[in-house]
């Protein structure tokens, strides 16, 4: 008998759903035998990522990892930590240390890349994962103000979850550390509190972006900007809630009509702007100082990519 050399079509979907991960347990499901499973191994179709858990692609990436550890922590296991950050696209870069959540009285021994601890909260989603609610507090535990901040506003404002989902989440959460301080940067953010966005504004598209500084809550007839490029006739209002209705709007459009008419243009962003897609504002931003008279260039971030730079 010829010793089979093709995985199941059945096992091989259930691999490209894994990022091309499996376990010894699924192959054995999808009639994989001991003998079957040493004939991949041999002749290089599956390699071995830890005991039990196979690589059925030519390289293992990120995801790949974060499926190994999930398979290794069993059921009701999943991504917890900046690797569930990760995941939902609240932290930009993968972390080498990939933390996986336990059920309640599980054990694994760590094994880089894979940190297992024991959480009570439950995995859902592929790879299974914390909730996006519950990963942002989880990362804002242990941050300062500032980060704290960060971490709410980038996902709010990313549409990532809202307000209500975060407080519903805290309010299941009574034991969480640092509740005293999150409860009043949620109302702040939910109030759309200028100085918050106002310092995102500043520290996170002009600084970061080498732009001009603006004059702060500048006085122009009878009312006040948020950011005044005097020098380029430029306004940049800053919208802390993400709509305005009704008179409040009305109120907007003509003030931003009575400015274009004396020859100032207005700008208007909200936090998706500021806090989710700061390079993209930022340059926004420096193509109309361009245009009227500023010499400079915008500088990249940290976070920028190429193609932002190169837009115009």
């Amino acid at each position: 008998m010829i010793p089979r050399t093709r995985a199941p079509a059945e096992l091989f979907a259930l691999a490209e759903r894994q990022a091309g991960v499996l376990s010894r347990e699924q192959a054995a499901a999808h009639g994989i035998s001991d003998r079957v499973r040493e004939r991949f191994l041999e002749i290089g179709l599956w390699q071995p990522l830890a005991r039990g858990i196979y690589w059925a692609r030519s390289r293992p990436n990120w995801e790949g990892l974060a499926w190994a550890g999930v398979l290794i922590g069993g059921d009701g296991s999943g991504l917890i930590g900046h690797a569930a950050g990760h995941l939902h696209g609240l932290v930009d870069s993968p972390p080498e240390i990939i933390e996986i959540g336990l059920p309640a009285g599980r054990r694994r021994v760590n094994h880089p890349p894979w940190e297992f601890k024991q959480r009570r909260l439950a995995m859902a989603g592929e790879p299974p994962a914390l909730s996006v609610d519950d990963t942002v507090l989880d990362l804002c535990q242990g941050a300062d103000i500032e980060r704290m901040t960060s971490i709410i506003a980038d996902a709010v404002g990313g549409r990532r979850t809202t307000l209500r989902r975060l407080r519903e989440a805290l309010d299941a959460r009574p034991r969480y550390q640092g509740r005293r301080t999150l409860l009043p940067i949620l109302r702040e953010i939910g109030n759309g509190t200028h100085s918050l966005l106002e310092r995102r504004y500043t520290l996170d598209v002009e600084r970061a972006h080498g732009l001009p500084s603006a004059q702060r809550q500048a006085r122009l007839g009878a009312h006040r900007v948020d950011n005044y490029y005097a020098e380029y006739r430029l306004i940049v209002e800053l919208d802390g809630r993400e709509f305005h209705v009704g008179s409040r709007l009305r109120a907007d459009v003509q003030r931003d009509n009575d400015h274009l008419a004396g020859g100032l243009l207005t700008l208007r962003f909200g936090w998706p702007e500021v806090t989710w897609t700061p390079c993209a504002t930022a340059m926004r931003v420096a193509d109309v100082l361009i245009r009227n008279g500023w010499s400079g260039m915008p500088q990249r971030c940290e976070r920028c990519d190429d193609a932002e730079l190169h837009r115009r």
